[in-house]
């Protein structure tokens, strides 16, 4: 074998070399997107169950102030304007993930539709165009605008709670 060929088979087998390791890197950086994708899902679904748990379970009066039919004490503002304000923190985080292909358009969709939850009372709509909008992306807020304006305020809470009432009529509605 020649000193060309050896160098040909040489610059054969580098080639064939790169190409094995740029093969390799891709399905690194496809293994590393995989799992940044599923870290990020597992943050979100993180959140929303804690989001449920503190105004649920941990402090229900914020769930009540969003369909009390009275003015708010300066405390109950101060709670609601909190949790609103980390949901919707949260839910700016979704939207930018999803815009940096972290998450799928449709996972971002079904979490998007969690903002007009939290926006779900007149109450709520108002603090958003009055003082809650104000810390967030302009890309954000208007995309939470196209949102509201698609769907008109279902007053989710009120509805909630005449479900609640419903399904417990409470002690002096009991029939004895």
């Amino acid at each position: 074998m020649s000193i060309e060929e050896m160098v040909v088979l040489a610059e054969l087998i580098a080639a064939i070399a790169v190409v094995i390791s740029l093969l390799y890197v891709a399905a690194q950086v496809r293994q590393s997107n995989k799992l940044a994708r599923a870290q990020t899902r597992e943050r979100m679904v993180g959140q929303a169950s804690e989001e449920v748990y503190k105004g649920f379970v941990d402090d229900p009066s914020i769930i009540r102030s969003l369909y009390k039919w009275e003015p708010l004490t300066e405390d109950e503002w101060i709670r609601l304007s909190g949790w609103l304000l980390a949901n919707m923190r949260q839910r700016e985080y979704e939207y930018f993930q999803m815009r940096g292909g972290n998450i799928e358009k449709e996972v971002w969709e079904a979490y998007r539709g969690l903002i007009t939850i939290h926006l779900g009372s007149e109450r709520t709509r108002k603090w958003w165009d009055e003082w809650g909008s104000v810390p967030f992306d302009a890309s954000f807020r208007s995309m939470v605008a196209e949102l509201l304006n698609e769907r008109a305020n279902p007053n989710y809470f009120e509805n909630l709670q005449r479900v609640i009432e419903d399904a417990d009529p409470g002690p002096e509605r009991i029939p004895r």
